[in-house]
């Protein structure tokens, strides 16, 4: 009779148990703020934004982070570290026209945080009802599309996926003016 009230328990607590549906809230750098605007407002995106984090975070396919690497002067976690000490700044400027010109703290052409990525002069576009911005790379005849994780008048995380069947990479890109 104990055994069959503790059976009887264990099925009650089972029985009112349900499922969350609900997705894990997204990496939003610590801060879960679920009202974040992923929409880009193509008029405020047309000025001198200072890039300050430009990092990557690698997944299994259970959502744990396996791997990291990047700098970033907001996002401090798994092991991404802050700009080094002497680091030039980085700019991108989004000009009409959809080009954008990516410059040194100097005003010289290039910036050590995406001169890998994108060229000194490209071309950018908002698509998917301004939720995504594609940018021109520096290999010819390609783009690449970054989605709006949030948008303010003073700054933009953007991040794009590379998924395999067993693994994602994200990367990620932050600018503030």
């Amino acid at each position: 009779m104990k055994y069959l009230s503790m059976l009887a328990i264990c099925l009650l607590c089972f029985a009112s148990c349900t499922k969350n549906d609900d997705p894990a809230p997204d990496n939003n750098n610590g801060n879960n703020n679920q009202t974040a605007n992923k929409t880009i407002d193509a008029g405020k995106l047309l000025a001198k934004w200072e890039v300050v984090s430009n990092y990557q975070l690698g997944y299994d396919a259970s959502g744990n982070v396996i791997s990291a690497d990047g700098a970033s002067q907001t996002f401090h976690e798994y092991g991404i570290t802050s700009l080094p000490p002497g680091t030039p700044a980085t700019y991108i400027t989004f000009n009409s026209g959809n080009t954008f010109d990516l410059t040194d703290g100097n005003g010289n052409a290039g910036g050590v945080l995406l001169d890998y990525l994108l060229p000194h002069h490209g071309q950018w576009l908002l698509k998917n009802s301004n939720g995504t911005l594609n940018f021109e790379t520096t290999t010819p005849n390609e783009t690449i599309d970054y989605e709006c994780e949030e948008f303010k008048d003073d700054y933009i995380h953007l991040t794009y996926t590379s998924a395999s069947s067993n693994a994602k990479i994200v990367f990620h890109l932050e600018f503030k003016k």
